[in-house]
């Protein structure tokens, strides 16, 4: 009878123990053995997260503790429930992300600024551009970018859910921004396409990265970063970000860059800002990189409890060198038609009787305007109309809502993101019927019997959070829910 096969034990740090004290390695394999605990970053557009988090501990059993370098971010210890599997993830309420990737966001100083151009040049599926959302309050204008197409709608859902209305999405190779807009936003993220050798437990099945694949990815990393400061003000900021620890795709595309710009661009100490102390390598594998690349993050699995992430911070002082510039921006129509000033008194009078929404104050404080298509009506940003007149743009602003046969249907993402602008027409539910509500069921007539037919109601928790809309009928509330966001019994 033959020896049965064994398989050799996987060295899940492999060639990482190079870059290690034999102390370390063993540290890091012992942390890759199972997955980081789950992470979410509860949405600051739609409420204050400290009052989610306790909500969320108190209504669902969850155990949270707070990422220390993001304000609105937890870890869930223990959870009777998979986060995704509430109606609260479903309605942009949080979003569930790894708690490394809320790092390059929290990079950027910020000083309150209500007018920033921000561009996100690889952004899908749109988890980092939430966030860019919530730490610009949602003011001036973020352009959503991403050069691949089938990767667009993802975007534009995530962007919906979350209810960033000072955005807009596009379709356009990164490389190119550089080139057709230099000088041009005030903060632009990369998190460039990688590798992803993160050394997350799940990359035991992953295929092994050759060398030559990762010279293609941190050659592509480079043009990129390289659009990416170009495509930065003077004064600007730019932060560079990938999801693995290969040196090649991080402090060597930064060395690259570096030597490039010469004394244009400075990589700052961000670590001591943010309280994280994650030096990036000075030499890996026999490669030696500038000295200032130990100002970068590289966040080991061992040292944070994160899975594996690097992470750079970039200020531009002047222009590139010899940066070039390129005439042949795509234009496109724009889809929209502006509102006539008719039609958008009527609305405004129809949401302040029906809603005591007070429209004009709100497209005024966040510098809007108000656009049709078909039968919606949306809120886009006066900046995309005035900077990037031609812009090829996927979709952009927040759908306000539907003209229908029987009035105007304000949208589910319009009311859970302008909840607290909304004083009438609410209809709270107890927890018993809330249960029903979420699995996509109807009301019953005598919780509305002095409703009008056909009012649409802004149907909410006890404590006001908004987690629907209903139209009244002759026999109750019907639930307009879509099929896709209600919960399973």
């Amino acid at each position: 009878m033959g020896k049965k096969k064994t398989t050799p034990p996987i060295d899940r740090v492999g060639r990482y123990r190079e870059l290690l004290s034999e102390g370390e390695a063993s540290r890091l394999e012992a942390a890759i053995i199972s997955a980081p605990p789950t992470a979410i970053r509860f949405n600051p557009l739609k409420g204050q997260p400290e009052e989610m988090a306790n909500r969320m501990s108190r209504e669902k059993g969850w155990e949270l503790n707070p990422v220390p370098f993001c304000a609105d971010g937890y870890t869930i210890k223990k959870t009777p429930l998979p986060p995704g599997r509430t109606l609260e993830s479903r309605l942009g309420y949080f979003y569930i992300q790894d708690a490394a990737s809320m790092l390059p966001v929290e990079l950027f100083e910020t000083s309150g600024e209500g007018t920033s151009l921000i561009l996100d040049l690889t952004a899908s599926p749109g988890g980092k551009t939430t966030h860019l959302a919530s730490r610009f309050c949602d003011r001036g204008l973020i352009i959503a970018n991403d050069g691949t197409a089938s990767r667009i709608p993802a975007l534009t859902s995530t962007l919906k859910t979350w209810g960033a209305v000072n955005s807009a999405v596009t379709n356009i190779p990164g490389e190119k921004f550089g080139l057709w807009f230099p000088d041009t936003f005030d903060y632009v993220l990369l998190d460039a396409p990688c590798s992803m050798e993160n050394l997350h437990p799940g990359d035991r099945d992953k295929r092994e990265i050759k060398a030559a694949e990762r010279g293609r990815l941190a050659g592509r990393q480079t043009q990129l970063l390289l659009s990416a400061l170009a495509a930065c003000k003077p004064g600007g900021q730019v932060v560079y970000s990938t999801c693995t620890l290969a040196p090649e795709e991080d402090e060597g595309v930064l060395d690259a860059v570096l030597r490039q710009t010469r004394n244009t661009v400075t990589l700052t100490a961000a670590g001591p800002r943010v309280g994280v102390d994650a030096p990036g390598l000075t030499s890996a594998f026999g490669q030696k990189y500038l000295p200032e690349t130990v100002n970068a993050l590289r966040l080991w699995p061992h040292r944070l409890g994160t899975s594996g992430f690097f992470s750079a911070h970039l200020f531009k002082q002047v222009p590139l060198p010899a940066q070039a510039t390129a005439s042949d921006r795509p234009f496109a129509p724009f889809n929209l038609a502006p509102l006539s000033a008719r039609d958008q008194e009527s609305l405004v009078t129809l949401l302040a009787r029906q809603y005591g929404f007070d429209l004009t104050l709100l497209l005024d404080e966040y510098d809007l305007s108000l656009a049709g298509f078909r039968e919606s009506v949306y809120a886009i940003s006066r900046r995309l109309l005035s900077t990037f007149t031609g812009l090829p743009v996927q979709s952009c602003g927040l759908r306000v809502g539907d003209r229908t046969e029987i009035g105007f249907e304000p949208s589910l993402e319009w009311v859970t993101r302008f909840s607290s602008r909304i004083t009438t027409n609410r209809l709270a539910l107890p927890p018993e019927w809330l249960k029903h509500w979420e699995r996509g069921e109807d009301l019953p007539l005598d919780l509305v019997q002095d409703r009008a037919k056909s009012t649409i109601l802004i149907i909410t928790t006890l404590s006001g959070q908004v987690m629907g809309t209903g139209r009244v009928t002759s026999r109750g509330v019907k639930n307009l829910l879509p099929r896709h966001l209600a919960l399973k019994s």
